[in-house]
């Protein structure tokens, strides 16, 4: 991509489109970064409302690029994204004291093979830190729940990838923590969330479904589950599988305050998902929607899931 920056209360850069390290390439993109020093100089310490990077690992000058993230921590920033391009098997540090004054900072994106480098002090770190998206950074437990409990006000939370934890894992954060909007995606180890009310989820197969339960368990508040990928997201390629058996005591989110599920890219509903379908209806005491995003669902199977019995007097279903 050619090298863009647009200013005013926004600010987007982008370093020029080369992977390979020749002359040439290296040229352009110190002229590259001789024209945003220039930028931020005539930028003059303004606010910025968002600043988004996209850069390559084997061309950044890292001393310049952290003088660029104190300049916007000047010009108070409330939106930050930063997206890294690496061939680096082990990731590349981010750097997040750099941006420990940022007392502005509403929204944060880490996107690439970044690994945490978390400051040693325990206290706020982001005190207006609202949204935070974590897209394939590479995951250590330690840090990245030092960074989740320095957030105290801290509304979404969006983690993609696994976590690879050579440390202790997750547990329990403070009891301050209010986060209230998950999105989790092939993650393996998750803390107690007390004040969550909302969570969506991928399901890659039945057997992740014990998984669920333990997580419904730590999230005694939830009152709204979105499955992203439907309930099993098994194709019948790769033939049949037995419903999974929840054995443990349904939880207590579900007894209590489970008030909508909605089921998005669900195929055509099979004998399995018609078992956990049952479960949640038949479960779910005070729920009020429950909603499938099925367009290929035949009209006996539709007759069949109406007709079960509901935990619930006021659930409606809906296909849409």
């Amino acid at each position: 991509m050619p090298p863009f920056i647009r200013y005013n209360k926004r600010a987007k850069l982008f370093y020029p489109n080369s992977y390979r390290s020749t002359s040439s390439s290296n040229i352009k993109v110190k002229k590259f970064h001789d024209s945003v020093d220039k930028a931020l100089a005539l930028h003059q310490g303004m606010p910025i409302q968002k600043f988004v990077l996209c850069f390559m690992d084997e061309h950044c000058d890292y001393s310049r690029l952290n003088n660029w993230l104190r300049t916007i921590v000047c010009c108070l920033v409330q939106q930050l994204e930063l997206n890294l391009v690496t061939s680096s098997m082990h990731g590349v540090s981010a750097r997040i004291n750099i941006l420990k004054n940022c007392n502005t900072l509403i929204e944060l994106t880490l996107r690439g093979k970044f690994v945490l480098d978390m400051p040693e002090s325990n206290g706020v770190l982001f005190p207006s830190l609202k949204k935070l998206n974590l897209h394939f950074i590479v995951y250590y437990s330690e840090p990245l729940m030092k960074l989740i409990s320095q957030c105290p006000v801290l509304e979404e939370l969006f983690v993609e990838n696994r976590i690879e934890s050579y440390y202790e894992r997750l547990n329990t954060f403070k009891e301050a923590f209010t986060t209230k909007h998950i999105l989790i995606r092939e993650i393996r180890v998750m803390p107690l969330f007390p004040n969550l009310v909302k969570l969506l989820i991928g399901i890659n197969g039945p057997w992740e479904w014990d998984f669920l339960m333990v997580l419904l368990n730590n999230m005694p508040n939830l009152e709204h589950i979105t499955f992203t990928h439907g309930l099993l997201c098994v194709d019948k390629i790769f033939g049949n599988y037995n419903p999974p058996v929840i054995k443990t005591p349904p939880p207590s989110c579900l007894l209590s305050n489970m008030k909508e599920i909605i089921i998005l890219r669900l195929k055509a509903v099979t004998c399995e998902e018609v078992a956990l379908i049952r479960y949640l209806l038949n479960t779910a005491k005070n729920l009020e929607i429950f909603k499938m995003n099925a367009p290929k669902i035949g009209r006996n199977r539709r007759k069949e899931i109406l007709s079960f019995s509901r935990g619930s007097k006021c659930c409606r279903v809906q296909f849409v």
